[in-house]
């Protein structure tokens, strides 16, 4: 997935917008949404725990 679109996806997940919407506008498939945002969420939530026990 290009930089661009995983930023759009990004951007547009800031608008509340959910994976199927977002999937829909990009003319994407709503799984390869869905799994780029749980890769982030859960990248996320690895560098909070990680500065935490810091």
């Amino acid at each position: 997935m290009p930089l661009t679109q995983r930023q759009e996806i990004l951007n547009l997940r800031a608008l509340n917008l959910m994976p199927k919407q977002i999937a829909r506008k990009l003319g994407l498939k709503t799984a390869d949404v869905a799994n780029f945002l749980r890769q982030q969420a859960e990248q996320a939530t690895g560098e909070r725990q990680q500065a935490r026990w810091a």
